[in-house]
This record gives structure tokens, sequence and C-alpha cells, in this order.
């Protein structure tokens, strides 16, 4: 099976639908925003990993999102392992 293209916009829609289905309220999900101050914590940043490694086949280790406190910095992890 060929996994689908990891464009940004498909990429950011993933992570937004993780955070959602965490409890993260979309319209308080600020890019620049500490992801703890909308409910993600550890887990949620991990999940998003592995959401990201079974839809995209991309291969994120936790040792990748070391320091990632905000969506922003969440997605440039993500695109840098995508290539986008």
């Amino acid at each position: 099976m060929v996994a689908p293209t990891a464009t940004r916009e498909a990429i950011e829609q993933m992570v937004l639908e993780v955070f959602t289905e965490q409890g993260a309220c979309a319209d308080r999900i600020d890019p620049t925003a500490l992801l703890s101050l909308i409910g993600i914590d550890s887990l949620g940043i991990a999940e998003v990993a592995v959401v990201m490694n079974d839809k995209f086949d991309l291969e994120i280790g936790l040792y990748d999102l070391e320091g990632v406190t905000s969506l922003q910095t969440l997605l440039a992890v993500v695109f840098d392992k995508a290539g986008c």
C-alpha cells in the first residue's frame, strides 16, 4: 500500500484532527501557543508522531520530538521529516 503524499496542508489537517480528538478546542489552537495551554501533553505529541508514521510513512521518533512545545515547533519537525 502506498502512503498518501505528505503535503503541508495534509500534515496540518491531520495534526489538528489528532489534537481535537484529544479534546483540544480547534478555535483555541494557535500555532505559537504552548501545547500544554491547549490541553496537549507529551502523550498527545507522541500520538501525533504515531499517526504521521502510520498515515504518511514518516519515521518520527520520540527523540525527534524533544523540545517541541508549540504547534509551530511540532509542524517544523514533521515538515522536516516529510521533506516539505
